[in-house]
């Protein structure tokens, strides 16, 4: 068995840690850090020795290219930002990205929340006291005589996710519609605005906000905001369990581990049960074995899906074996313990780089070892009762489509929400800082081959939500709906 430990990488952040005492020149801060990413790209990463994927060397050098050539419209902060941006995000990869330890105090809205619904742009919500401000509702066709799609990829797609995702356009076009003050993409002057029939073009009122208001507009256009962790009950016999991440540390690490054992030892209860949701929402990833607790929690044991020929091959350098290491004794230790699925996983990988690293090879290659088997895997399947829903949003990523993996080979269970996000075949990651201190970048360790989802798959519900908020208010009652209705009847 093959697991994975890493979360999607985000594309941009903003942490109030100044780095600077004065303002440095930014166009060569740009330039040195442009090159230290290419460099560790270059030295760390599979993909520049990945024969079986030539277009992730070709942009590394045509995107290096343009970023370079952007060199000297770089004279800021956030010229750094998103220039460096670019560059990263055009390997269209949620496990290598770049986050930053510089504040960035400006926010900016235009009195309106924009939404992507139904496959349309719309005003989710308005000000009223903004300028012109358009009607709830209403469409937005175009920004500044560009139709508002390939706007919205100047705008956003260029600088971060990936247009070709369906749950990205969900995030998207909140952020197009907000401004973190990036100069490499000018905000719109006016938009066409479609309602009752009639389309007009409004002067945008931007103006300067809050952090506050910024995300509140972000999330309500976008999917929300993901429950705690925990499990609530959404009527007799109805369980919803909400898992916002697979990558817990310190008391929340506790608490999953005590859900966990909860739906182990109550499993009776909740296999006759009338309704089982797990609930995805904000799940980027992190360890593959949480997903695998709860699974076998529920459903019990289940055939092993993994082919014979699947298998991994890892970068091999001294770094990313060290980086293994570390991992072994911090957060695998103290989270699943030295007798361990984990902990062999580890082990093992850190052997095999030690061969690898005398022999000097490129790569060294794992394949799936039968003895990692979880126990809980070799016991037959449990009878289940119980409908059995899964909700995600289009954060759903890394750990978190392993977790889809299983649950979709699950007979019955039914998929609602939206779209989930999707993984190159780079998996497993770890973070560096960049040169100057202003940025980390995060790339990936290991790629997959043979796997059975493949590289920019990703899951559509069976059931889309066509609600306008995706409060959690708002989904109990939709999913206690297509319960009562029948919808999740197999």
């Amino acid at each position: 068995m093959l697991k994975a430990f890493s979360s999607a990488a985000c594309a941009v952040a903003a942490l109030s840690t100044p780095s600077f005492a004065s303002d440095p020149d930014w166009r060569e801060v740009y330039l040195a850090d442009l090159a230290a990413i290419r460099t560790t790209i270059e030295t760390q990463h599979p993909g520049p020795v990945d024969t079986l994927n030539p277009a992730f060397s070709s942009w590394l050098d045509e995107g290096y290219e343009r970023a370079l050539g952007r060199a000297d419209q770089v004279d800021s902060q956030l010229a750094y930002f998103y220039g460096l941006s670019a560059f990263v995000d055009g390997f269209r990869d949620g496990h290598l990205g770049l986050s930053y330890n510089l504040d960035n105090p400006y926010f900016a809205w235009p009195g309106f929340v924009a939404a992507w619904r139904g496959g349309e742009v719309i005003v989710l919500d308005a000000d009223p006291s903004f300028a012109g401000a358009p009607p709830a509702g209403a469409q937005i066709t175009a920004c500044d005589g560009r139709p508002v799609r390939d706007w919205i990829h100047a705008r956003v797609f260029d600088f971060m996710m990936n247009p070709d995702l369906p749950g990205d356009w969900y995030r998207a076009v909140p952020r197009a519609f907000l401004s973190r003050g990036n100069p490499l993409a000018p905000l719109p002057a006016s938009c066409t605005f479609v309602s009752g029939g009639e389309a007009r073009d409004i002067a945008l009122d931007w103006q300067i906000t809050n952090a506050q208001t910024y995300m509140a507009a972000f999330r309500a256009g976008g999917f929300g905001e993901a429950n705690d962790l925990g499990m609530t009950q959404i009527g007799e016999h109805r369980y919803w369990i909400s898992l916002p991440t697979f990558g817990p540390d310190g008391d929340l690490a506790e608490t999953m581990a005590v859900l966990a054992d909860d739906m182990r030892e109550r499993a009776e209860t909740y296999r006759n049960a009338e309704l089982v949701v797990f609930d995805l929402r904000g799940n980027t990833g992190g360890s593959s074995m949480w997903g695998d607790a709860f699974d076998t929690a529920l459903f019990g044991g289940r055939v092993e899906q993994t082919p014979d020929e699947t298998y991994v091959d890892w970068r091999v350098t001294q770094e990313n074996r060290d980086h293994i290491a570390d991992a072994a004794d911090g957060f695998i230790l103290e989270q699943f313990g030295e007798d361990s699925d984990a902990m062999r996983w580890a082990r093992r990988i850190i052997a095999g780089m030690d061969e690898a690293l005398a022999n000097g090879d490129a790569l060294w290659t794992q394949r799936s070892d039968p003895a990692d088997l979880p126990p809980e895997d070799s016991l037959p399947p449990a009878e289940l009762t119980a409908r059995v829903v899964v909700l995600t949003d289009g954060y759903c990523a890394s750990a978190c489509l392993d977790f889809m993996d299983r649950l979709m080979d699950r007979p019955g269970v039914i998929h609602v929400g939206a779209p989930t996000s999707a993984d190159t075949d780079y998996m497993e990651v770890r973070t560096i800082t960049l040169p100057s201190g202003a940025a980390r970048l995060t790339f990936a360790l290991k790629v997959y081959r043979g796997r059975p989802r493949g590289s920019g798959v990703y899951y559509v519900p069976d059931i889309v939500f066509d609600g306008q908020h995706w409060t959690t208010q708002a989904l109990n009652a939709w999913v206690n709906g297509l319960y009562e209705s029948g919808q999740l009847d197999r």
